[in-house]
């Protein structure tokens, strides 16, 4: 799969969300749903799309179903080994709160105005640094959470780099040292931006000390969906309206216009504004695919640009691509799912681009008899997850790659989102609740379609814990206790006091505890082998807890010390 900061799921061209859980329903084994009574599963041609038209785009095989919408967890918590990093949320705010999850200790740093968004990251030589982007006067923070302040009292540097007015967002590389600024269009702009400027970008590279912090602006595509690193933190691929632009940090030394990389061989089949891109962890090529062209395509890079190319047909158009960056001497591979053909595809990159023009690339086919547009590899890369957010009652594949075996299980109701849990052991599934409400003669099976919802499944038996959802999914961690079990914690929100704050989900006996929160849940996060929650208060207030234990610890006030000079 793609390289990410470490606390950072998949970010791709589907809608971002976050999830939740409440009360327990009944379990299901391996092979028998809940009650023995669950509805089979609808035929591809059944399928209720809750009355939204198909999006068909022009010359698409793809005429009869809409696209996957998957929804993956994505947000960023402003978290190192050691501290958390909390923006003041007061208004016109211009501090953010670092607090020692080992001691609870809180120390208010000056920032820049209107701290929003926060990314943190442990650098050798450096300790703890936080960026911090402040839309208030378009200025980046950066914390350096282990020196010393100017005045040599508290342990916390903060230097200020101005941002074109225009950006809205950040992201991390993962080494930590490269920094993007960029606009978001999904998000709202804070001040007045022509239509030219939309392509503004920002490169920051962390120096050695403060001061010695570089900025450079950029010219790139508009409308960006997607951002990418390499796994050194090297190069980031840039994925927009108007291409895909490759940025290599060491050669950025001046403000530039980045010129995006030339598809010539498929700029028609592939038009920017419909494809999906993959790109390897060592960024030594990248794949994609399009719902305009019933295949996909493998593009070779190298250090000057484009290197071979590859167009591999297949009877319809993939749904979905994913990667398989194999230990050596094995090759990578690309995982495709076709939906409407019921088939997974495994291509051997390696192969396919030193296969002469001439000759068809040989892969391997796979059939699945399920509804099956996405997949997901596990982090062991043993098995991958194969379902449809399109099925009203789901199936959900697991696929055995080492011997091609598929199991399939029935779920209770739509998929929203799927999460595997680091151990590779377990698959959360947060579920879309659907229109209409409980009526009578429903069973238990049937009102969990009209429910939030979420679904536990043990990868290696296929049993199913169907968990019903009592708050609003809004975030969720994995952490492992001293018995190195996975955990689960999920951060509900309700107006109900009773209904808001976090369930803990002991992932190796399927128990649940939850932890109610006197004001509403904002973030949740790991550190310092704690998990913390913080909440709405105007004077600051975040809890933690024991990942063993479930003790808790609560600090409060320091947004009412922040204020003070």
């Amino acid at each position: 799969m793609l390289s990410r900061p470490p606390d950072n799921y998949r970010r791709r061209r589907r809608v971002l969300v976050t999830l939740a859980i409440a009360s327990l329903l009944t379990g299901c084994g391996p092979s028998d749903p809940a009650s023995g009574n669950i509805e089979p599963p609808p035929s591809p041609g059944d399928i209720n799309t809750n009355n939204e038209s198909p999006y068909v785009p022009p010359g698409s095989n793809n005429t009869q179903q809409p696209p996957e919408q998957e929804e993956f967890l994505v947000r960023q918590v402003a978290a190192t080994s050691a501290y958390v990093f909390v923006p003041n949320g007061a208004e016109n705010s211009q501090t953010v709160a670092r607090i020692d999850g080992r001691d609870y200790s809180v120390v208010p740093l000056r920032v820049g105005l209107k701290p929003t968004t926060v990314r943190a990251a442990e650098i050798e030589g450096q300790g703890a640094i936080a960026y911090v982007l402040c839309e208030g006067d378009s200025t980046l923070a950066i914390i350096r959470a282990d020196e010393l302040s100017a005045d040599g009292k508290t342990r916390g540097q903060v230097s200020l780099l101005k941002l074109p007015r225009e950006v809205n967002a950040i992201e991390m590389a993962p080494d930590g040292e490269h920094l993007i600024a960029y606009i978001d269009p999904d998000k709202p702009l804070l001040s007045d931006t022509s239509v030219a400027s939309l392509q503004t970008m920002a490169l920051i590279k962390l120096g050695d000390q403060a001061g010695q912090d570089e900025l450079y602006q950029l010219s790139v595509t508009r409308l960006i969906r997607d951002i990418e690193f390499s796994a050194d933190g090297a190069r980031a691929f840039v994925v927009g309206k108007e291409g895909i632009n490759r940025l290599t940090f060491d050669e950025i030394t001046r403000d530039a216009f980045i010129a995006p990389l030339r598809l010539d061989l498929i700029d028609e089949l592939f038009p920017p504004e419909d494809y999906e891109v993959e790109v390897s962890p060592e960024a030594d090529f990248l794949v994609v695919r399009s719902f305009n062209y019933a295949g996909v395509a493998i593009f070779e890079l190298t250090d000057e640009g484009l290197g071979r190319a590859r167009l591999i047909d297949l009877e319809s158009s993939p749904t979905d691509i994913d990667l398989i960056m194999a230990d050596a001497p094995a090759q990578p591979q690309v995982i495709v799912t076709s939906r409407d053909d019921g088939e997974v595809h495994v291509i051997g990159v390696d192969d396919a681009l030193s296969t002469p023009p001439d000759e068809d690339v040989a892969f391997d086919t796979i059939p699945v008899d399920l509804l099956s547009g996405l997949s997901q590899l596990t982090p062991d890369k043993e098995d991958v997850l194969i379902y449809s957010t399109q099925s009203e009652l789901p199936q959900l594949g697991i696929l055995s790659l080492d011997d091609a075996q598929l199991r399939v299980y029935p779920l209770l109701n739509r998929i929203q989102s799927v999460a595997v849990t680091p151990d590779s052991s377990t698959a959360v599934i947060l579920h879309r609740r659907q229109r209409g409400g409980v009526g009578e003669g429903l069973t238990a099976q049937q009102a969990f379609r009209y429910k939030e919802g979420l679904t536990l499944v043990d990868i290696a038996t296929g049993y199913r814990r169907p968990i019903e959802l009592t708050g609003s999914p809004s975030d969720l961690v994995m952490a492992q206790n001293s018995a190195d079990t996975s955990v689960l914690y999920v951060m509900l929100e309700s107006n109900s006091i009773t209904s808001r704050g976090v369930l803990r989900v002991d992932l190796a006996s399927y128990r649940l505890d939850q932890i109610n929160t006197p004001r509403a849940p904002t973030q949740i996060g790991v550190v310092a082998d704690k998990v913390f929650v913080s909440q709405v208060a105007q004077e600051g207030r975040i809890t933690f807890f024991d990942i063993d234990t479930n003790a808790q610890r609560t600090v409060s006030g320091y947004e009412l010390n922040a204020g003070i000079d």
